[in-house]
């Protein structure tokens, strides 16, 4: 089955998109990584 990709756009400050990268960079992970994470961390709340 062909994944057919997306681009997901936000628009963040100079400042916004550092502080972003630095953080995903000490956690190791990227920020497609927390994004999706955060995502899935909502969805459980809203399944209680």
């Amino acid at each position: 089955m062909e994944k057919h990709i997306k681009t997901i756009t936000i628009q963040v400050t100079a400042e916004e998109h550092k502080e972003a990268k630095v953080v995903a960079a000490n956690a190791g992970k990227t920020l497609k990584q927390i994004f999706l994470e955060a995502i899935a961390r909502l969805r459980e709340q809203q399944t209680k």
